[in-house]
């Protein structure tokens, strides 16, 4: 799976998608190509034992906080899922403040497993924080091709309000 860029067509920064570091492509690629994207953070949304099994070279970057000086925001979602309880929901949203503060001057690369449900619908909601309509947010997200991958995804993206 390729580096893809959402093409929300704004002033602020870029956002790229991608699946997890090291799972496709081999880790060093990964890094010659991220370091292209003067990225500022990464958004990991994989849990570790996740990162553990699919992409083990990658598991020490997300423990030292950076990837090739690129610091790492670790918040993991389960597969299939959204944040549920309340201190992982307040952790979610967090992440998206910073997130959007981070995109005010800088790039950032968000990735899950697969590059598809968690990481379109963090995608979403990043869109909405920056007023973009669920539509909207869909349809850019969709485009770069990820999405939410199950109604609930869906739904806490509809229901979410910046």
């Amino acid at each position: 799976m390729k580096i893809r860029q959402l093409n929300q067509n704004s002033t602020f920064g870029k956002i790229y998608l991608h699946s997890m570091p090291g799972r496709i492509e081999y880790l060093d690629e990964f890094e010659k190509e991220v370091k292209k994207l003067n990225l500022s953070k990464i958004i990991c949304l994989t849990n570790k034992s996740e990162i553990e099994e699919k992409s083990p070279k990658y598991l020490p970057s997300i423990d030292d906080g950076q990837l090739s000086g690129i610091p790492i925001v670790y918040n993991p979602v389960p597969d299939y899922g959204i944040p549920t309880e309340g201190k992982y929901i307040a952790e979610y949203e967090s992440t998206l403040i910073e997130s959007y503060n981070t995109l005010k001057t800088g790039n950032i690369l968000i990735h899950c497993a697969g590059g598809y449900g968690r990481t379109g619908t963090f995608a979403i909601m990043l869109l909405k924080t920056f007023g973009f309509s669920f539509e909207e947010a869909l349809k850019i997200t969709n485009e770069a091709g990820s999405n939410p991958e199950t109604p609930e995804q869906i739904e806490f993206c509809r229901n979410y309000k910046s």
